[in-house]
């Protein structure tokens, strides 16, 4: 029986799941502000396949500071995985394939967000 394996990215702060269709709250100069996901760039990061094979699982938390054009301009791990790999490939994907409508009032928003690195075998 072939295995399959499934992973879940859910978001910190308000949603999971379907979190990334939809806006967030970031910090900007000391206020909320909401920010907005340009549709189609929050895609999950690929699982690892090493750690697919290692059994590796476990949630990385990153910070992000995201500039007026809607790129993220630095991210960060906060909190680990305990898988570096995991937590490099959720740090190294973010950062270059998301994106956030750039107009949220001021030069840079900083927030949060989660990936949940979960492998699973589903049973019919």
């Amino acid at each position: 029986m072939r295995r399959r394996l499934f992973f879940l990215v859910t978001f910190a702060l308000l949603f999971a799941g379907e979190a990334a269709a939809q806006s967030r709250r970031a910090e900007c100069n000391g206020r909320a502000v909401r920010i907005h996901p340009v549709p189609g760039t929050h895609a999950m990061p690929p699982y690892p396949a090493i750690s697919q094979r290692m059994g590796e699982q476990g949630e990385t938390v990153l910070r992000l500071r995201i500039g007026t054009d809607g790129s993220v301009h630095e991210a960060a791990v906060l909190n680990s995985s305990g898988s570096r790999r995991l937590d490099d490939a959720a740090l190294n994907f973010v950062r270059t394939h998301w994106r956030w409508q750039g107009a949220f009032g001021c030069r840079t928003a900083v927030t949060q967000v989660t990936v949940d690195w979960r492998l699973t075998d589903p049973r019919p």
